[in-house]
């Protein structure tokens, strides 16, 4: 019964996607005027209210992978045999989620030619080439973006057991140095994410678990809660767009105009007893409008899964020439910003 529930909530939301993003109407995203030539492989920048991890930059283009896990969602929403191609997730990503952005932002986000080879571990399917403007990372791009280690194509498998981590041909994981990098934060702690690569059979799907290994093996498409996967949205973006690249450079700064309003999304999970804090430098040039908390569009969340996330935006409006700092505190309900688990800081630029 549940299952048939997931079916038929997903039917709605693709007859009703459409109207949504009719309906839909996000604040603009400021940005600033930033040469292209700013953006550099491996710093931290912001597009669309969203943190991302630049892996790559060629032919005015650069691959961004978001920084942190900023939903969980189902890779499927039946275990049956499935690629990336055809599974659910896919077409969340290039559908609602990719509403998330202004219409000037999805000009800019490239649709890119994705390809999905077999897993070289297990012989799995990957299924046809896709054409996508926003993706999962592949086994193959995992391994390459975060230290080029080589492991997976060399077939370097790892086994976990009771004495530790040892090679193995009977292991179903890679793991090396570059675990911690590959490790993300899903609200205040770490979770695992999703891959678009097959796992050992079709209906599995490869991920990357807490702790930054990668696993091959995969887990099953319909992983729900308290099991369910994380989502770091990768894509192409145009900065070598006009004047004006679309992100901001390692310091989190954004440009302004005087009247103007700007937005910050977080991730943040109203079902913990952490809440973010915002603490402004001069309320003199910057003052918060507004702030909204913004489940995510998932299945379970309709069905009132506890335990699912979604994003908390907070809106600002430049009152005056100058510079503000906007700093975020991720905080238990009753401590101080000094106890925060974590910190976001961001810099606005007011010009008149």
């Amino acid at each position: 019964m549940r299952r048939l529930l997931l079916f038929l909530l997903l039917i709605a939301a693709t007859l009703l996607q459409p109207a949504l993003a009719l309906s839909s109407d996000p604040p603009p995203h400021e940005t600033p005027v930033n040469p292209p030539s700013s953006v550099k492989a491996s710093e931290i920048v912001q597009f669309g209210g969203y943190s991302w991890c630049v892996l790559e930059v060629r032919d005015g283009k650069a691959l961004l992978l978001a920084e942190k896990i900023i939903e969980a969602n189902l890779y499927n929403l039946y275990p049956t045999d499935v690629t990336w191609e055809s599974c659910f997730l896919r077409d969340y990503l290039n559908g609602i989620f990719l509403q998330n952005f202004t219409h000037e932002e999805q000009e800019r986000i490239v649709e890119t030619s994705v390809n999905n080879p077999d897993n070289l571990w297990y012989g799995t399917p990957g299924g046809a080439d896709t054409y996508d403007k926003v993706f999962l990372l592949s086994l193959e791009e995992v391994d390459r973006y975060f230290g080029d280690s080589g492991d997976y194509l060399t077939g370097k498998r790892k086994l976990w057991h009771a004495d530790g981590i040892e090679e193995n041909d009977e292991g179903w994981a890679f793991s090396n140095a570059h675990d911690e990098d590959r490790a993300a934060i899903y609200g205040y702690g770490p979770s695992w994410w999703w891959l678009r690569s097959p796992g050992s059979g079709s209906r599995s799907a490869a991920a990357v678990d807490i702790g930054g290994s990668v696993n091959v093996r995969g887990r099953d498409v319909d992983a729900m809660h308290p099991d369910m996967g994380g989502v770091r949205p990768a894509l192409w973006l145009n900065v070598d767009y006009g004047t004006d690249a679309g992100i901001a450079d390692t310091e989190n700064v954004t440009y302004i105009k005087l009247g103007q309003d700007a937005s910050i999304t977080v991730s943040e999970n109203e079902t913990t007893p952490y809440r973010w804090v915002i603490v402004l430098s001069d309320e003199t040039v910057l003052e918060q409008t507004s702030d909204e908390y913004i489940q995510e569009f998932s299945l379970l969340s309709l069905l009132g899964a506890s335990g699912v996330g979604g994003n908390h935006r907070f809106d600002f409006r430049a009152i005056g020439e100058g510079a503000c700092s906007v700093d975020m505190y991720l905080v238990r309900i009753g401590d101080s910003i000094d106890e925060a688990a974590q910190v976001e800081s961001y810099l606005f630029i007011v010009e008149d």
